[in-house]
């Protein structure tokens, strides 16, 4: 019960990283579309845009980027100290664990069990291909008929084997999923013991100082996801036994 209560909480913690994620990438995203639809708009006959222009036209947008990615950063801390609290309530040994040393990744991969995971897919991805085999067999002698020593098949057969082989795949999608949450859960729990450092005031006044750079920069990988886990969240039904390391 403690386990599943911990797995709840990292679960919450991690949906809501990647929900400030997708806030502060719409946030930076609609401030660049801002800047870039008023430079459009310079007259070339006043001459070349410049650093003077940019500056001028970007001058209400910087305090707003500013505000906004500080909120951000304050609900991020605000998630991660509220997780922490909840896990040394379920764990109180876990302020005592050093944040890089093995009792802190024996925690980890508790909390994300990847290796019984990993297990269950390698078990059922043979049963699958097994079970589509027979279902090709079973179509074949409702087509042909059966073969010297093979019995008759009958539809009901062919039903109850594409029924199994059904609930096998949603039993691998699910788990392919489960895999997908965990590698999460384990990243999560790993930031929430060695959080990133806050913003400091001063950082904040030099954004606000500087005017932001006319090109977009490349924005930061999200915290609280990545592109191998949202991939293995959408897996492809065909690749059996392939799994996204963690």
């Amino acid at each position: 019960m403690t386990t599943h209560a911990a797995r709840g909480h990292l679960h919450q913690l991690a949906a809501s990283l990647v929900t400030l994620d997708k806030a502060q990438r719409t946030l930076q995203e609609g401030i660049w579309d801002i800047a870039g639809a008023r430079r459009a708009q310079h007259d070339p006959a006043k001459g070349p845009w410049n650093g003077y222009d940019e500056q001028r036209a970007t001058a209400d947008l910087t305090p707003v980027l500013a505000a906004g990615e500080a909120r951000i950063a304050h609900l991020r801390q605000r998630h991660l100290d509220a997780t922490h609290e909840a896990l040394n309530n379920l764990f109180p040994q876990l302020t005592d664990i050093p944040r890089d040393g093995h009792r802190h990744y024996a925690m980890r991969n508790h909390l994300a069990p990847l290796d019984l995971l990993r297990q269950n897919l390698n078990t059922l991805a043979p049963l699958i291909d097994t079970r589509r085999r027979t279902c090709t067999e079973l179509r074949t002698r409702l087509d042909t008929g059966p073969q010297f020593g093979q019995e008759h098949a009958t539809i009901h057969d062919l039903a109850a084997a594409e029924k199994d082989l059904r609930a096998l795949e949603r039993r691998y999608a699910d788990t392919q999923t489960e895999f997908a949450l965990s590698v999460t859960l384990g990243r999560t729990f790993d930031q929430m013991r060695n959080p990133p450092p806050p913003d400091t005031t001063a950082a904040a006044q030099h954004s606000a100082a500087a005017p932001r750079p006319s090109r977009r920069a490349a924005p930061s990988t999200p915290t609280g996801h990545d592109q191998a886990t949202a991939a293995a969240l959408h897996p492809d039904p065909t690749a059996h036994g392939r799994t996204t390391g963690a």
